[in-house]
Parts: C-alpha cells; structure tokens; sequence
C-alpha cells in the first residue's frame, strides 16, 4: 500500500482502500489495508483484557460513523461481513 494513503485520516483510508478494491472488502482485509502490520505493529500487540486489537476500536468507530453519514454499507452475508462504498 502506499505511503501517502498511511498519512490520511482512517476515513479517508477507509474510503481510497474501497475504492482501490472495486467497491467491497471483506471487513478483516478492509482492517488489513487501513492498518497494514508493517506500519502499525503496536496497534495489532496492544488489546486491553483479552479483547480486539487496539486497531479494532479505531477501525469499528469509523465504521460506524460512516454507515449513519450513508458513505458506505455494512453487510452481514452468508460468507461473512462485506463493507461496500455506497456510490
């Protein structure tokens, strides 16, 4: 992934690693772009009490907030949860 997409605001990640994938990820590969290992390595070590990655919270929230502003959808299918731009 390049480097100016790392610089943005995860949003703004979450928005051009959609794009750069047609439109739809699945959400652990969509958490994979927008928080690739190799540039935040704390952020997947770091979870409080056993839980998700620290990431995780980040990543959910912006989620979230994007759904209820109607940027993208967040879908629960069969093959599991798919997030696509709404476009």
């Amino acid at each position: 992934m390049k480097k100016s997409i790392q610089k943005k605001p995860i949003k703004k990640r979450i928005e051009d690693a959609l794009i750069a994938a047609g439109g739809k990820l699945e959400y652990h590969a969509l958490l994979w772009q927008v928080f690739p290992l190799d540039e935040y390595p704390a952020s997947y070590r770091n979870s409080s009490n056993g839980g998700p990655p620290g990431c995780a919270m980040a990543f959910g929230k912006a989620l979230r907030e994007m759904v209820d502003t109607k940027v993208i959808v967040d879908s629960w299918l069969d093959c599991g949860r798919t997030i696509h731009l709404r476009r």
